[in-house]
């Protein structure tokens, strides 16, 4: 009996233990079909994204992101491409990255072979062009890339045509010209921002054109006559905007007016610096001036790179005629102004008048300047007159505009002269990490190659 008595316990604890174990599959699959159900409503209602790669390549950067936000209004972007392929994908993807900043911005996709009359109105030339569409201006895009569409959208952004004329006929550096020490490639970056550029002489039109933003006046290596100065400090007296670009010889050739109604006062000699910093760079020449250190300001503020000031002068200033002005860049504590010749070992000679540094080697001016609009309405803000005059031509030239912070110093200084603040340089992003992108037909060539081939 005592066994039998055993053996039904023992039956027992075995059905409880089935049950219970039972219970916890139950349980588990409850539990878990739960979790797989939670899993699928989040992915529905959230989304989350990590950039890994180098650079943030796959992110826009944070001056795209700045601009977008502050954008008002619906996008809209047309691709004209051919199913099948990559580039359909490829589109998709990098429109996708502005429409998580701005979901505003629709993409449509044309099939270019089905609408030949829409292709020929618009004009359209190869297979995944983009028309954006912003406030009822367009732009044509050939290039798939974040610098290309966001430049395009700050075209779409200036309203009204910006004219950056320069001044010429007395040997200033040409702002279409391809020599080393002319602007062109600083011009491209400007026309691509939106901006226009033409070219004024003074001594034949006898006047400043009416639509100039800004006027440029870029090293001119002859003495100017009195009545182009009269022109020029007219048109600083009438709210003009103004770029001064000097070059370290003794003469202002005939600017001295133009100075005297800035409060402006160029020291002799050309900046120096035995900067060890430049030696560590391999920088050897002591009239190439590097400035690491920028003030606060809207041109200067986001900037974490060198600048380089090839053969820079330096300048103080006084205030006169109601100008506010404020130092951009500066040099270090171990330069100089050097008076002597460049020859043999240099060094600091106050005797002779030199002046060591800090040395300030480039000033903004600005003063209000009341408009017609502001006089009638109080709540009209006066617009702002700005002059900048940087004591170095070189740093804008062919020669020396990729050299350190120099492309984004031109084009933020062009930005801030028409009064467009918020739209600051966009500069060629690269990165370590390159995508590979295969068609189908190559995706399976390799996979059989290294998975049955190979082996």
């Amino acid at each position: 009996m005592p066994s039998v008595s055993r053996r039904e316990s023992v039956m027992q604890l075995n059905k409880q233990s089935r049950f219970k174990f039972r219970l916890d599959n139950a349980l588990f699959y409850v539990l878990f079909l739960g979790l797989i159900g939670i899993i699928a409503w989040a992915t529905q209602h959230y989304s989350f994204e990590a950039d890994w790669t180098a650079s943030q390549r796959n992110s826009l950067s944070q001056t795209s992101i700045s601009l977008l936000q502050n954008l008002e209004g619906p996008i809209e972007i047309t691709a004209f491409v051919r199913e099948g392929g990559a580039l359909p994908d490829r589109i998709k993807d990098l429109v996708a990255r502005y429409q998580r900043i701005k979901p505003e911005i629709q993409l449509k996709i044309v099939n270019p072979d089905k609408h030949p009359e829409q292709v020929r109105d618009l004009g359209i030339t190869m297979d995944g062009e983009l028309i954006i569409r912003y406030q009822g201006r367009t732009e044509n895009i050939r290039e798939l890339s974040e610098e290309v569409i966001t430049n395009k959208l700050q075209r779409l952004v200036r309203q009204d045509q910006r004219f950056i004329v320069f001044v010429t006929g007395h040997g200033e550096r040409d702002p279409f010209g391809q020599a080393n020490h002319d602007y062109e490639q600083w011009t491209r970056f400007l026309l691509d921002k939106g901006l226009k550029v033409e070219t004024v002489n003074i001594a034949t039109t006898g006047t400043v054109p009416d639509n100039t933003a800004v006027l440029v006046i870029a090293g001119p290596a002859v003495r100017l006559f009195p009545n182009e100065v009269t022109v020029l400090q007219r048109y600083l007296e009438e709210g003009g905007n103004l770029l001064w670009l000097m070059d370290p010889d003794e003469a202002l050739h005939g600017l001295e007016p133009l100075a005297d109604y800035l409060g402006l006062q160029r020291l002799p000699g050309r900046v120096v610096s035995v900067s060890p910093i430049a030696r560590l760079l391999g920088i050897d020449d002591p009239t190439i001036v590097l400035v690491d250190q920028y003030p606060y300001h809207p041109i200067t503020r986001e900037f974490a790179t060198m600048t380089l000031l090839p053969e820079a002068v330096a300048m103080l200033t006084e205030p006169v005629n109601d100008w506010e002005a404020k130092a951009l860049l500066s040099t270090s504590d171990v330069s100089w102004t050097e008076t002597g010749e460049l020859a043999g070992q240099i060094q600091h000679d106050p005797e002779q008048g030199e002046v060591a540094g800090p040395l300030d080697v480039a000033w903004v001016l600005t003063r209000p300047i009341n408009t017609d609009a502001a006089e009638d309405s109080e709540e009209a803000a006066p617009r702002q007159q700005r002059v900048a005059v940087i004591g170095d031509g070189d740093f804008l030239s062919n020669a020396f505009l990729g050299n350190g912070a120099n492309l984004d110093l031109s084009v933020s200084l062009a930005n801030w002269l028409v009064g467009d603040d918020a739209l600051i340089s966009i500069p060629a992003r690269t990165a370590v990490d390159a995508s590979l992108e295969l068609s189908d037909g190559l995706f399976i060539a390799y996979a059989v190659f290294f998975v049955i081939g190979l082996p």
